[in-house]
């Protein structure tokens, strides 16, 4: 491919489709947007109940996993990551939250100057929109409309302590309330719907999908573009004036390190050059890690009795007269962000998902399954963990599988703050509101109370937040890889937007951010080429 771009994208996940959008905007650019899956044609992509299909199933999945954790029982936990148009927004349980103020004034604080609540806030509200009106932003969010389990959850948590919130976007984000998602009329709201749909109407913008990339092109001491591959054919270059990186905590530093970007001795052991040597490309791995309470309970209004054979035919008819119930179902209806007594006072630092529904997922099949009774389901995770991870090639082939290290619950604060989860669930499902409904405990069981038990089997059943990021932090110190203009230091024509460069994790689901930070990218970008160039 011939042409000449003034912007390559590398990745159609959420960063890399609401940028297509932006820098097509005005018609002055010519935009070429790489997505390594599909295109993605599945009815299980759109309504919401499908992504429990397609978060562990292969056909839009990068299929992931992280070395033996010894926090996770020695498990190699699976991590699911979007390969399809729309990224992880295609496949993830759709749930929608920004973060807390303070998330972002700690980035400022910590070197990522600009970044603090003040000045990121206003790039949320460009594109998020709360109700039908055209006028606003392109990604339609709707809050969970109350539910028979969902008042019942939030009844037994204010008898425990913790007072109801109506919405955890605006002020105070503590207490119990009901999920803001980005679902719509009953069908998920992806980036590739949102943005991407949008975008593919212009002429200026060329999208190749099963599009491979290897690594950028360097040109003495400026990023020229990018070597990709479409399925087996042999490899082609794409040159652009700016190359953007937008493959994720996990694809971004695999194609910085492929290029020759990354620790030196590292990249020199498998036979790559080094161009920049960067140990920090693939460090400061985050990801929340959180573990389940479940219980029997009454079958009335849980998924259990949903799925009933006689009952489907209704579910149907719900969904195609009303885009009502199972089949609009996302992963969760309900939140709770709480204190766990080991943060910063005032501060919740735990984030519950509940969901009237029980199972389990097996990490070693792959496969997920309903328990044989009704149930009940609440996950907590400690939102702000110490424990750090890595991301590093282990060829310089493009086709081999990256080290994922997440190192959960490796340092004491987070073993704790997890305990304390645990038992604050207990609480609140011995509390009056649900004691009437509730049966036994399904996991961890009766016979985990000690801490040590407990950790045993958190280790066994938890699971990842699905939030991978930090592994190009941003930042003006010499480590960092990224400055807050989100250009990597160090060459120029290149920049990395999206989760890679958060320096710390977001207080509960990472997908708001990651828009935020493609919004605020583009208009830096476009700042710098009205300027005098791209």
């Amino acid at each position: 491919m011939s042409q000449q771009w003034d912007y390559i994208i590398v990745g159609a996940g959420a960063a890399g489709c609401l940028l297509a959008e932006r820098l097509t905007a005005c018609g002055r650019y010519r935009v070429l947007l790489l997505e390594a899956g599909p295109t993605g044609r599945s009815l299980a992509l759109g309504l919401p109940i499908g992504w429990t299909s397609v978060a562990y199933g292969k056909a839009f999945n990068w299929g992931f996993m992280t070395t033996p954790e010894a926090g996770a029982a020695d498990r190699r936990v699976r991590w699911p990551r979007g390969r399809v148009l729309g990224g992880s927004t295609a496949i993830n349980g759709m749930i929608y939250v920004r973060g807390q103020p303070r998330d972002f004034d700690d980035w400022a604080e910590g070197g990522a100057t600009g970044w603090d609540w003040r000045s990121v806030e206003p790039y949320f509200h460009r594109f998020e929109n709360h109700s039908a009106s055209p006028v606003a932003g392109r990604l339609h969010i709707q809050q969970a409309k109350p539910s028979l389990w969902g008042e019942r959850f939030i009844s037994a948590c204010e008898a425990a302590g913790i007072p109801r919130n109506e919405s955890y976007l605006e002020g105070e984000t503590g207490g119990a309330g009901y999920y803001h998602q980005n679902v719509f009329r009953g069908w998920r709201q992806s980036g590739r719907l949102a943005f991407l749909s949008v975008a593919q109407r212009r002429a200026n913008l060329t999208v190749i999908t099963d599009a491979l990339v290897d690594r950028v092109l360097i040109d003495e001491a400026r990023v020229s573009g990018v070597l990709w591959r479409k399925g087996h054919s042999e490899p082609q270059a794409a040159t652009a004036a700016h190359t953007i990186l937008a493959a994720g905590a996990i694809g971004s530093p695999v194609i910085l390190q492929r290029s020759g970007i990354g620790d030196a001795a590292h990249l020199q052991a498998l036979g790559i050059t080094p161009v920049i040597d960067r140990p920090a490309v693939g460090q400061n791995l985050q990801d929340h890690f959180g573990t389940l309470v479940a219980t029997e309970t009454h079958a009335e209004g849980t998924v259990w009795a949903s799925v009933r054979p006689h009952r489907l035919p209704g579910q149907l008819w719900n969904y195609l007269s009303r885009r009502q119930g199972l089949l609009a179902m996302p992963s969760s209806d309900v939140c709770v962000f709480h204190e766990s007594g080991f943060g910063e006072p005032g501060r919740p630092d735990i984030q519950v998902h509940f969901t009237p529904a029980a199972g389990i997922h097996d990490e070693v099949t792959g496969r997920s399954a309903m328990d044989p009774v009704p149930g009940i389901t609440a996950i907590t995770y400690p939102m702000h963990p110490t424990s750090r991870g890595d991301v590093l090639i282990t060829s310089s082939e493009i086709d081999a599988a990256p080290q994922i290290r997440a190192n959960y619950l490796s340092t004491e604060h987070d073993r704790r703050v997890l305990l304390s989860g645990i038992r604050m669930l207990r609480k609140i499902y011995d509390s009056e509101p649900m004691r009437a409904y509730r049966g036994t405990e399904i996991r961890p069981g009766a016979a985990a109370q000690s801490d040590e038990a407990l950790l045993i089997k958190a280790g066994q059943q938890g699971t990842t937040g699905y939030h991978p990021v930090g592994t190009c932090r941003m930042g003006t110190d010499q480590d960092a890889v990224i400055d807050p203009e989100l250009k990597l230091r160090g060459l120029s024509g290149l920049s990395v937007i999206d989760a890679s460069v958060m320096p710390k994790l977001t207080s509960g689901n990472t997908m708001a951010a990651t828009y935020m930070i493609a919004e605020y990218g583009a208009a830096k970008l476009l700042r710098d080429a009205s300027g005098g160039g791209v």
